[in-house]
């Protein structure tokens, strides 16, 4: 099964396999600006909006959460926000840039991912619950990451809350809904990896069932992509577009295959059309939904 997979990239980089979905998140260092005060910006015109922990929309949200007074919160509250969608579809993906100013004025830019690309919809049916905010919901996000259960915030604690570092302003840079509409700049340039992570499934999916439809079985056709397949490219940039492509493209080609070879045909069968949309989900901005 796909499970979680975190990026962090401060002086050195660590990069484990590329899984979905997956949350991410890397800090970068800039030149410091001593003029800078406690600021957001949100996507409250597109129904997203970020509260901060002195807002009053914070605690009233983090109390339907059923988050306030747990163990950890008090520790994450100066480095979290509340993201509360009003809109009328789910967010399946969203980007969140922190900037953080340490006791030398240096800004850190700290950028937290998240990432549900299963959460798309294929046409109007809905192929899991499990979206990153669903609608007339929220969701506490901290610059570690999304809290979804107290588990997550019991010894918490983030290198960039120590004493000296200051959270200066936090931005929503991007979010995308479940219908494939994508809103905010993404100055993050998460869009990009997003879109290579819905493509790589579902262009393995198609070839495969296109070979099917051929009268090929679907063992001949395991066998022939794992032949045709290269090496896939190890990359240790935090948002690599052609580097998750081929890698995921070969954990989904690797699945059908161990589950053909260890359950039969039938069983694979049912793998690929899990994995299947049978509509292409087509990730757009409103002026470019036929691109």
């Amino acid at each position: 099964m796909l499970r979680s997979i975190v990026f962090r990239l401060f002086t050195v980089i660590w990069i484990g396999m590329i899984l979905a979905p997956f949350s991410a998140k890397y800090a970068t260092a800039q030149a410091g600006d001593n003029g800078f005060n406690m600021t957001k910006h949100d996507l409250a015109g597109n129904g997203l909006i970020v509260f901060l922990p002195s807002e009053s929309g914070f605690a009233e949200e983090l109390n339907k959460l059923q988050l306030d007074n747990k163990p950890g919160m008090n520790a994450a509250k100066p480095g979290s926000v509340i993201m509360k969608n009003v809109s009328q579809h789910a967010v399946v993906s969203f980007g969140l840039r922190w900037k953080i100013k340490d006791s030398t004025g240096f800004i850190w830019t700290r950028d937290v991912m998240h990432i549900e690309p299963r959460a798309l919809l294929d046409g109007d049916r809905r192929r899991t619950d499990q979206v990153s905010i669903a609608a007339d919901s929220s969701c506490l996000v901290t610059v570690e990451g999304v809290i979804t259960n107290p588990e997550g915030l019991r010894d918490f604690s983030s290198s960039f809350l120590a004493p000296g570092f200051t959270v200066v302003s936090v931005q929503l840079d991007s979010a995308v809904f479940d219908d494939g509409e994508v809103v905010g700049p993404d100055q993050i340039g998460m869009l990009p990896t997003f879109r290579a992570t819905i493509n790589a499934k579902q262009d393995l999916m198609e070839e495969i069932s296109d070979r099917l439809s051929q009268g090929q079985s679907l063992h001949e056709i395991l066998v022939a992509l794992n032949s045709a397949n290269k090496a896939v490219p190890k990359t240790h940039a935090p948002l690599d577009p052609n580097g998750t492509y081929a890698a995921l493209r070969q954990q989904y080609l690797d699945e059908l295959t161990t589950t053909e070879q260890n359950f039969g045909q039938e069983m694979a069968m049912r793998s690929l059309k899990h994995h299947k949309y049978d509509n292409r989900p087509n990730i757009h901005r409103r002026d470019d939904k036929q691109n």
